[in-house]
Formats: structure tokens, C-alpha cells, sequence
């Protein structure tokens, strides 16, 4: 893939809540609009709006899907929509239902809860790094860390060894669907202005943490399980759909799984 493109669709996926317009993308990325969006809808099968508009729609179902406690005004901004009015119309000719009758149905299926696992709830600082847009359930996660490294190497980037994955706009209604992942390795040097751009800046906060060795496919399964049996009789709740993996060994099984949550 051009990483070109690719860069203009981590872009999209990472800047999604703000104004994004197509002059302004293919300047980032360098090339000519007309030029990146031929690419662009060749490489993914949608033009980089239409990429847009399904990233905010899909977050939006998320939200709904896990009974979020925001309003639908609330909802509209936090997925990137310039008011509900506008939310509203897309989310129904996307998906044939208003944003609250998605709401009113089902619960999400709920496996056996481990009561083995350990929840803690950390405050983390904000987190640099250097990244590689790849895909969660790729079987070459390992290369595209390695690649990261050595592009932050090459840039005269000070990583400090520790490998985090970012899951991007967890698909919780869809347990099949394949997450965005950005395999990221942190940066604790000095960073001139001019490098910002390519790194992705995680928030400090407060996160729900927990170790894992399951297999990735099983992933999304166990944070709703999560979500049901531990956050929803705790003080805390989800506060933005990602997650951050810590990889703790070399065979990548055993990772520390890093939520952002608010209290309620």
C-alpha cells in the first residue's frame, strides 16, 4: 500500500471528530486531491469522505451498542457531527433506525465472566508514540513494531523499548469485524515540532488495567464481559471506545490491557 494513503487514512481514523477536507488531507500527505482520492478509493473501496462519515456512524453505533449514559447531543459531538440534526439524518439512512430506537434494542450477548482477572484503576501519563497503522488481528504484528522502531530510529526519535498497541474504534457490536491497530512504540526524548505529526499523543487519565493471554479473536468478547460484570457495578464507566495493549513478552500472548474510564 502507498503509505501515502495509508497515512491519509490514519489520518481520518485519528482526527475523525474534527473538520477534515480534502485539500487540507492531500497537502498532509503530498498529493494532489484528485490524486489521492482516485488512490484512496482503490485501495479501500470508498472515497476518503465517505471513509469519514462511516468512521463517526460506526463510533456512534458503538456507543449506543454499550448503553452509553451521554446524551444524543452529546453522542452527535463526541463522533465528529457538526449537530444531531445532522447525526440523526446519516445514522438512519446508514442503518434504517433512528439513533434511539438502536438504542432500545438488545442487550450485547455475554460470555462467562473470569472472576480471575485482576482490575485495577491506574492513572496513566500522557503517552507518545510512534506508530505503524496495521490491522488487530494481523499475523505480522511483531514486524510492523519492528518497523515502527526503526522509522523512529531513522527520524532520531528516543524510544525506551516499550511496545504499545493501539485499538482503534473497538467494534463491540461486531465481534468479527478486524480492528484498526496502530503498533506503537513509545517516545520519551525530546520531540521537535516538526515531528508531531507522526507520532499519535494518548491522553493521560484514568484506565481501567488488566493482564490477558487470550487469543486476539476472543478479544472484543471479554471487554464486553468487562463492561457488563465489572465497570457497570463499579464507579467508573468507558469514556472513549480504544484501547491500549502493553506487550510483555516476546510471543505478544501476554499483554496489559489499558481502558479509558471516567467516573459516573
Amino acid at each position: 500500500m502507498d503509505e501515502r494513503v495509508k497515512k491519509a487514512h490514519t489520518i481520518i481514523k485519528r482526527d475523525y471528530q474534527n473538520k477534515i477536507l480534502l485539500d487540507t488531507l492531500a497537502t498532509k500527505v503530498g498529493l494532489s486531491k484528485y490524486h489521492l482520492h482516485r488512490l484512496f478509493k482503490a485501495e479501500f473501496k470508498e472515497t476518503p469522505s465517505e471513509c469519514l462519515l462511516r468512521t463517526r456512524l460506526e463510533l456512534a453505533r458503538h456507543y449506543l451498542k454499550l448503553k452509553t449514559q451521554m446524551s444524543m447531543s452529546q453522542l452527535a459531538t463526541e463522533s465528529g457531527f457538526s449537530s444531531l440534526a445532522v447525526f440523526s439524518r446519516a445514522f438512519s439512512r446508514r442503518y434504517g433506525i433512528t439513533p434511539t430506537e438502536m438504542l432500545r434494542q438488545r442487550e450485547l450477548r455475554l460470555d462467562s465472566y473470569d472472576n480471575q482477572v485482576q482490575v485495577e484503576i491506574v492513572d496513566l501519563p500522557e503517552i507518545r508514540l510512534y506508530y505503524e497503522a496495521t490491522n488487530f488481528l494481523s499475523k505480522t504484528l511483531a514486524s510492523s513494531f519492528d518497523r515502527a522502531r526503526s522509522r523512529a530510529k531513522k527520524l532520531g526519535l528516543q524510544g525506551n523499548g516499550r511496545m504499545i498497541g493501539v485499538m482503534n474504534h473497538l467494534s463491540v457490536h461486531d465481534s468479527k469485524q478486524p480492528l484498526n491497530y496502530y503498533a506503537g512504540i513509545e517516545i520519551n526524548g525530546k520531540v521537535f515540532t516538526s515531528q508531531l505529526e507522526d507520532l499519535l499523543i494518548i491522553q493521560k487519565g484514568k484506565y481501567a488495567t488488566f493482564n490477558v493471554t487470550s487469543e486476539r479473536e476472543a478479544f472484543i468478547q471479554e471487554l464486553i464481559n468487562l463492561k457488563y460484570h465489572w465497570l457497570d457495578s463499579s464507579r467508573y464507566q468507558i469514556r472513549e471506545l480504544f484501547a491500549l495493549e502493553e506487550i510483555l513478552d516476546n510471543s505478544m500472548r501476554l499483554r496489559k490491557i489499558y481502558i479509558p474510564v471516567n467516573r459516573k
